[in-house]
């Protein structure tokens, strides 16, 4: 059983990785949609370190990437509690949807839970942001294209049909742009410049965060897991009222970011009975261990290991074995994969592979195509500098020479924009895509069109001389 769950395990970190590639806007950036390793930390295990140890160690190999491998199992439900779900003998295999900046509509999401599902996950790890249908006092932080109250019930449907835990995830100290950029908010930035992360000491802030969590715990009353985030709080201590707490408080950051923490974790636990609390552990990382135990935060919250790195320990929670690439590429429809160049032999066989075929060919060809034709092409050169276009002047026995070939190329490319642009919108919301296209397309296709349309002009103008 233990090689069982392993195989699923690799199989779906492996396939999630791809998925990153593959599923729209992200997938030429780092992460959309990250595997994340969960883990139940014991009390006794060596993430505390040994009694008395207030080492402050901080990075890649700190105690919190030396822990044994683990399960996260979902609580035991008693009468009265909010979930009434006993799922404590599950290992849970979660796959994190980011859903900040490029967030897929439904629809994406009836076809992705399935494959999800039958790569070995069990749960989804959602993380909202603006997405999130706040109301009240809050509705100012929904996006545009919010899901509405109704699409939120239906993901849930989903997942469930799929046998997929949610676990939301809620932002609450760091990675927090999508409430402190606005206004309203701003008097809760624990620098004054910087919108990432809120400053601890102002009461206004847990206030707003007992509201965060109750309107998303409302709409997720069957969750046995919240994830409350906590990572990358960049800037802690270097406002106003965190130097003041530091000068009456020996300078501890690591103390006042439990302290802060730990109000969080109090509230959950006062307001959800059997609702249990995960966190990153990245902070965790630079605080000592002596300080971390006599926090008590281990019977409170489980950490979940992250790392963007390529030195991380894979084998401490296992690797990719032979046995799941194959079946990764079964599912997927591939023949072959190569994780480090992001590239995959074959034509596919999942949710958004048309995307991903367009993607390839947009972000290996497009560049590369019009810098030749503007800068090696010698009749363009010769005869169709930017010289002749800035004084609109040209001979046509000479334009021509290049002309069809010119022409050629610029419809093809606007012919596979067109698909490309129609396959992100049944994906996509438009503000999504047209981020990407300008990211993307726009700055090589512009230069194109621009091009073109100077050389029709040109064209028309039939040899005369140049304009003064």
């Amino acid at each position: 059983m233990a090689c069982q769950r392993s195989t699923k395990l690799n199989l779906l970190r492996l396939a999630v990785l791809l998925i990153v590639a593959l599923a729209g806007i992200k997938f030429l950036l780092r992460d959309s949609l990250t595997l994340e390793l969960h883990k139940h930390i014991p009390k006794d295990s060596g993430f505390w370190g040994d009694t008395g140890d207030t080492s402050q160690g901080a990075g890649p190999r700190s105690q919190a990437l030396e822990l044994p491998v683990a399960k996260i199992t979902a609580p035991r439900q008693g009468p009265g509690q909010q979930v009434p779900k006993d799922s404590s003998a599950t290992e849970m295999r979660l796959v994190h949807l980011d859903l900040k900046g490029a967030a897929p509509k439904v629809s994406y999401l009836e076809q992705l839970f399935p494959l999800l599902s039958r790569l070995g996950a069990n749960g989804v790890l959602i993380e909202y942001e603006d997405m999130f249908p706040f109301k009240g006092e809050l509705e100012v932080l929904r996006s545009p294209y919010a899901y509405s109250e109704e699409d939120i019930d239906w993901i849930q449907q989903l997942a469930e049909l799929h046998k997929l835990e949610v676990v939301p995830l809620v932002q609450t100290f760091g990675h927090v742009e999508f409430i402190l950029k606005h206004e309203k908010y701003q008097h809760l930035r624990e620098v004054e410049r910087f919108p990432n992360s809120f400053n601890p000491h102002v009461p206004d802030t847990l206030a707003l965060l007992k509201s965060l969590l109750s309107q998303v715990m409302e709409k997720h009353r069957r969750s046995s897991w919240i994830h409350i985030g906590a990572d990358e709080v960049f800037h802690l201590g270097e406002g106003m009222d965190s130097k003041s707490w530091l000068s009456h408080n020996r300078g501890d950051v690591g103390t006042m970011y439990l302290k802060h923490i730990k109000q969080v974790l109090g509230f959950i636990a006062a307001r959800y009975q059997g609702l249990r609390a995960l966190m990153w552990d990245d902070m965790l990382r630079k605080i000592s261990t002596g300080a971390l135990r006599e926090s008590g935060i281990a019977k409170q919250v489980s950490p979940v290991v992250w790392f963007y790195a390529p030195d991380f320990e894979v084998e401490q929670i296992g690797g990719f074995m032979e046995e799941t690439r194959r079946k990764v590429l079964d599912v997927l429809g591939f023949q072959s994969l190569q994780l480090e160049q992001g590239t995959c032999e074959g034509r596919g066989a999942f949710p958004g592979v048309e995307i991903y075929h367009m993607v390839e060919q947009v972000n290996g060809h497009l560049k590369e195509s019009v810098q030749k034709a503007l800068e090696e092409e010698s009749g363009i050169k010769g005869w169709f500098s930017p010289y002749h276009r800035k004084h609109q002047f040209g001979n046509p026995r000479n334009m021509e020479s290049f002309g069809s070939k010119l022409l050629k190329l610029h419809e093809d490319w606007e012919s596979v924009v067109r698909e490309l642009r129609a396959q992100l919108e049944s994906i996509y919301f438009p503000d999504t895509v047209e981020e990407w296209m300008e990211e993307n397309v726009n700055p090589y296709l512009d230069q194109l069109r621009d091009l073109v349309r100077d050389y029709r002009a040109i064209i028309r103008l039939n040899a005369r001389p140049k304009a003064s």
